[in-house]
């Protein structure tokens, strides 16, 4: 059972789904730093950005609509709620999205008229204002055995802790003085480590090994957890001063 929430452009963190990844692999024409493998090396990458000012706030506003989508899914609230309550909580949210956006970007970051619910698939489709597409993986059974929903709060509890290492390491003053090549093969290194050896206690993969990419246009790091769940890790520019956002 494929239990995420799509994080197009894809984060945490957050929540790329095969929809996504299917329909936006054309349109982002990006390029990949290292070969999708379990041994792939770390290669020293040059990381300046070519992105213009317009690209790099799409990018920004995308990783904002991930987040949000990505913290519904995650919450107590919504693992407790039927099919049909998931489905409605999301619409609602995606449509004043798409009409007031999300704080500091106060305007339209999903094209309205765009958002649907595919009951086959139960998923809900979107186009991102950038005309990206979007998708949203409604998972719930009404069957679901006490052992089923003791799995779902584990692997909640494997995405939090993997979520919570990387937020420290954005955290440290150590990655704050790194260059930006510096930080991209320093996260390569820990997500691998992750994706080997995993985090105490849970000393076992929690990242699926040959999912971790670097996309060097959009300047972040995508993954998989290990229960399938997509995840980003945007690498900002320390020429900016900016601070590295992953979702919690």
């Amino acid at each position: 059972m494929r239990k995420s929430v799509l994080v197009c452009s894809l984060v945490i963190f957050a929540l790329l789904t095969s929809c996504w990844k299917e329909d936006a692999a054309e349109s982002m024409d990006t390029s990949l730093s290292s070969e999708e493998s379990t041994s792939v090396t770390t290669e020293s990458t040059s990381v300046e950005s070519n992105v213009s000012e317009s690209d790099s706030i799409e990018v920004e506003e995308l990783n904002l609509v991930n987040r949000v989508l990505q913290d519904v899914y995650t919450s107590d609230e919504y693992q407790e709620m039927s099919n049909e309550d998931r489905v409605n909580y999301y619409l609602e949210l995606l449509h004043d999205i798409a009409v007031n956006g999300i704080e500091p970007y106060n305007y339209p970051l999903i094209e309205e008229d765009s958002i649907v619910y595919i009951e086959e698939d139960n998923e809900i489709h979107f186009y991102y204002r950038s005309g990206l597409p979007g998708c949203v993986v409604i998972d719930y059974s009404s069957e679901e055995s006490v052992e089923e929903t003791e799995s779902v709060s584990l692997e909640l509890q494997e995405m939090r802790v993997v979520n919570q290492r990387l937020h420290d390491i954005s955290e440290s003053d150590e990655y704050r003085n790194m260059s930006q090549e510096e930080r991209v093969n320093y996260f390569l290194d820990v997500l691998y480590d992750i994706a080997e050896s995993g985090i105490d206690p849970f000393n076992y993969p929690l990242i699926e090994a040959d999912s971790i990419v670097y996309f060097e246009e959009e300047n972040e790091i995508r993954f998989n957890y290990i229960n399938g769940a997509p995840a980003f890790i945007p690498i900002d520019d320390p020429a900016y001063g900016e601070d590295l956002q992953i979702d919690q």
